[in-house]
C-alpha cells in the first residue's frame, strides 16, 4: 500500500516544508508528508518526498493479519537542493489493537545518493473468535540534517486500523484487518424487487446509502433495536396484492441492522418493499458475506449499490 505522489514545494518558518495530499491508485485519500532543512534565516534548501504504508484508506486494502508495505523516501525530481541531506526515519507502534510494526529501513540515508527504500512489517497476535481488538495506528517521524543548516523535521500518524476475529468459528480462523472510517459497498443487483424498491426510493430523492453523493449508512449490531427498527416500519401481514402474488416479507430500507434503520430518518428518506422471502434469504447471505470479508463492525460506515 505505498503511496505514491509528486511534492509541490512549501516553506514554512524554520525551513521545515509539509506538503499536502495525493491519491492512490484506488481514487482514495491517501495522506503523505514531506520535509525540507532550512538555514536560520528559512531559505529553503531541500524539499524530499516520501511513499508511506499505511496512508492508503483503501477499507479493501488488507484483510490478512499480516502487512509487509514498501516504503520509500526521495529528492524531488528537478532539484538539486536536498543533496547531502540525511535522513533517519523512525516508526512508534500505535496505540493498542495487538499489532507491532517492525522497521526495515535504513538510517541516515544521504538522500542525493538516490532513493532510500525499506519495508514496515505489521504483525498482529492470533485473535480468539469472536474477538475485536481496539482500534490502533501508528506514528511516522522523517527528520532531515545537513551540515551547516537548522535540521528539519515531520511526524504525522497513519490511518487508524482494527483487526478481528468477530466472524470466525471453530471451523474458520477468519481474522482479518480494515480501515474502519472508509465505507465500503453491498450489492443488491440482481435482486429483483429489493433492487426496485430502493431505486425508486433515490429516484425521489432518498440519499442514504447512495454512493453517488448520498450519505452513508452505518453498520449496526444489535439485536434488540435490529427487532424494534423493523417492527417499527413493517406492518405484520401483506397487504391483499401482495399475498395474492406470493410477496409476503417485508424488506426495509434502510435496512433495520443500520443506525438510519426504522424510523430514525424521515419517511421520504426510507421504504418498503414486499418481496418474496426468498429474496430476504439472498440479500441476507450477501449481507452475510460481506460483513466477513469486509470486516464490518458496529457503525461501521457504507453503501448500497443498485
Amino acid at each position: 500500500m505505498a503511496v505514491h505522489g509528486a511534492g509541490r514545494e512549501v516553506q514554512e518558518r524554520g525551513g521545515v516544508g509539509i506538503l499536502g495530499q495525493t491519491s492512490n491508485s484506488n481514487r482514495s485519500p491517501s495522506y503523505w508528508k514531506a520535509a525540507s532543512t532550512g538555514a536560520p534565516n528559512s531559505a529553503l534548501i531541500g524539499p524530499a518526498s516520501a511513499k508511506t504504508p499505511l496512508a492508503s484508506t483503501d477499507r479493501s486494502g488488507w484483510t490478512r493479519q499480516n502487512l509487509g508495505p514498501a516504503v520509500e523516501v526521495h529528492r524531488l525530481q528537478g532539484t538539486h537542493h536536498a543533496r547531502g541531506q540525511r535522513r533517519p526515519r523512525r516508526y512508534r507502534r500505535g496505540f493498542r489493537g495487538g499489532t507491532k510494526a517492525t522497521v526495515h529501513f535504513p538510517q541516515g540515508h544521504v538522500l542525493n545518493s538516490g532513493a532510500a527504500s525499506g519495508s514496515v512489517d505489521y504483525t498482529t497476535g492470533a485473535i480468539p473468535k469472536g474477538r475485536v481488538n481496539a482500534k490502533a495506528k501508528t506514528h511516522y517521524s522523517y527528520t532531515f540534517t545537513k551540515p551547516g543548516y537548522t535540521p528539519g523535521a515531520v511526524s504525522y500518524d497513519s490511518a487508524v486500523y482494527r483487526c478481528d476475529n468477530y466472524y470466525g468459528s471453530r471451523q474458520a480462523n477468519r481474522s482479518g484487518c480494515a480501515i474502519p472510517e472508509v465505507p465500503t459497498a453491498v450489492s443488491m443487483v440482481g435482486i429483483p424487487y429489493i433492487d426496485d424498491g430502493i431505486r425508486r426510493l433515490r429516484s425521489s430523492g432518498g440519499h442514504y446509502g447512495d454512493p453517488y453523493g448520498g450519505q452513508p449508512l452505518h453498520w449496526m449490531i444489535n439485536p434488540t433495536q435490529e427487532d424494534k427498527n423493523r417492527k417499527a416500519v413493517c406492518p405484520r401481514s401483506a397487504p391483499p396484492d401482495m399475498q395474492r402474488a406470493g410477496r409476503t416479507s417485508c424488506d426495509e430500507y434502510p435496512f433495520a441492522s443500520t443506525k438510519e434503520g426504522g424510523t430514525h430518518l424521515p419517511a421520504n428518506q426510507r421504504e418498503i418493499t414486499w418481496v418474496h422471502i426468498q429474496e430476504n434469504r439472498s440479500q441476507g447471505g450477501r449481507i452475510t458475506a460481506w460483513r466477513g470479508k469486509m470486516h464490518v463492525m458496529d457503525g461501521d460506515p457504507f453503501y448500497v449499490i443498485v
